[in-house]
């Protein structure tokens, strides 16, 4: 790695954790305006889906007016997303963390903005072994997730977020450590590029860390860990 690639990576890094921080510590009022900014672009999109569809039926899909059209409509429908996913970010409590213990939570998207529901998030070395003292936990239907525990971390060394998906494949590991820190709940979004499976999942997780076939987490029968999580609020609808 070249000195200004990590000086670049660096740099990521750092306005990462001042962004989330700031919008940790959002007010009411820019709430409100990311709420507003989402109603406003989610209005937009109404208009040029409608005017999209019009031309499709007069016109067809073939026509370049209307490719043109849906490709815009398709442009505002991601920037929706992103406001909303941001608005997301602002609406979730962190959760509460007593010293020795940890927290890491936030939320997994595709590379449409969109929640990613039922993936298994754990804890790797950097030789991707499982840490099992860690444990693991899933995304929600909102692409929420948190990993928590009341003690102390015990890893001295690097940690990474692997994540499989409901098959019980890895489809991700993060290039960057996202360690627990004692006492401190830390936020982090994920965004999959890519939901293609990158190999096998370690041993102890396959045999016990994948989500329950049911959709009903609450059933007493599955072995899942109870999921907790905030009220995920997200902005009003138009």
């Amino acid at each position: 790695m070249t000195n200004d690639t990590a000086t670049n990576e660096a740099s990521s890094a750092t306005l990462s954790k001042h962004f989330n921080a700031a919008l940790t510590n959002a007010g009411t009022a820019t709430k409100a305006g990311i709420s507003n900014i989402a109603l406003v672009h989610k209005a937009r999109l109404s208009q040029q889906t409608r005017y999209a569809n019009q031309l499709q039926q007069e016109y067809g899909a073939g026509d370049a007016g209307t490719k043109a059209a849906v490709a815009k409509a398709a442009a505002t429908k991601l920037t929706v997303a992103r406001v909303t996913a941001v608005y997301k970010r602002t609406a979730t409590t962190a959760p509460a963390v007593t010293a020795p213990g940890w927290a890491l939570y936030g939320h997994v998207y595709n590379a449409s903005a969109q929640p990613l529901a039922r993936l298994t998030i754990f804890f790797v070395d950097a030789n991707r072994v499982y840490q099992r003292q860690l444990g693991f936990t899933y995304t929600d239907a909102s692409g929420y997730y948190l990993l928590q525990s009341s003690s102390a971390p015990e890893a001295a060394v690097p940690l990474y977020i692997e994540i499989a998906n409901a098959e019980g494949q890895p489809i991700y590991v993060d290039s960057t450590s996202r360690s627990p820190v004692s006492g401190q709940a830390v936020y982090g979004d994920i965004t999959l590029a890519s939901q293609t499976p990158i190999g096998d999942p370690p041993a102890p997780v396959r045999a016990t860390g994948f989500p329950p076939t049911s959709t009903d987490r609450s059933d007493p029968s599955q072995s899942a860990p109870e999921q907790s999580g905030p009220d995920q609020s997200e902005p009003a609808q138009s």
